[in-house]
């Protein structure tokens, strides 16, 4: 798949490329971040409700749900890498209490919390970003990310990062097909050796690729910026959806406080 097709995900369908301005896209999920991140611990209730919004858009997009939940699920070993240990850390009531001889282990229900906490933003944070990246094209979002006054040189590294990502793909497949048609197996630790030459080689490939692309696109006339794969125009459903989300949002903060303090 090419840089210009833009479905990083490989979704194909009436769902791949969205009509919505991707500015719009790009405000409310930062605005579903912030919201998720900066809603307190204690307020259980509102963080049961964001799945709610997230949902809705699903439907509305007609994403296939189950590739959407596979691929943020991704995601989930890093969160309980990062936050396994706080159950651990002492609080004021224990949930679970282990005598293991020379070991007391003991875990604690605010760790519990705290981790349940963790893991449920960071997914609803993962699956909103999928969302936006399945629904729009990457070179539309570099446009909308440029439109919206984000630093014009992120935008050219994020840009080239995405382009190198499939030179780099595809020099290791060709790679990958010379190893194995030489009845590669990779078995013993011996052929550990041929491994490091093969990445000292595809380092030295995607180095002369890259150098070519470049020379290619100044000779087209590159001068540091690249068109815009489409005018970008705000329409009435970027604000249909905007207003309807940004209200569930706050909806959601609201219940959650006076239910809190309720």
């Amino acid at each position: 798949m090419s840089y210009a097709d833009g479905g990083v995900f490989g979704l194909s369908g009436p769902a791949e490329r969205s009509r919505l301005d991707p500015r719009t896209g790009v405000v409310l999920l930062f605005a579903f971040m912030i919201a998720v991140v900066t809603t307190p611990r204690q307020d259980w209730q509102a963080n049961l409700l964001y799945p709610v919004p997230v949902a809705w858009v699903l439907l509305l997009a007609r994403l296939p749900v189950l590739k959407i939940l596979k691929r943020s699920a991704l995601i989930l070993p890093f969160l309980v890498a990062v936050a396994i240990f706080v159950p651990f850390m002492p609080g004021k009531t224990v949930a679970v209490s282990l005598d293991l001889g020379l070991w007391q282990l003991t875990i604690w229900e605010e760790g519990l919390s705290v981790l349940a906490d963790v893991m449920l933003k960071g997914w609803l944070s993962v699956v909103s970003a999928t969302i936006l990246f399945f629904v729009t094209p990457f070179p539309d979002l570099l446009s909308g990310l440029k439109r919206l006054g984000v630093p014009g040189i992120l935008v050219m590294i994020l840009s080239f990062l995405y382009r190198y990502a499939f030179v780099i793909a595809a020099e290791t497949a060709a790679m990958a097909r010379a190893r194995d048609s030489r009845n590669y197996r990779g078995r013993h630790l011996m052929q550990a050796r041929a491994i490091g030459n093969m990445t000292g080689a595809l380092f030295l490939r995607t180095y002369e690729r890259g150098e070519r692309i470049y020379g290619a696109m100044v000779a087209r006339g590159y001068r540091g910026e690249l068109p815009e794969a489409r005018k970008l125009a705000l329409k009435a459903d970027d604000a249909f959806l905007g207003i309807a989300l940004l209200t569930a949002l706050a909806g959601i903060k609201l219940a959650g406080i006076l239910l809190t303090r309720g």
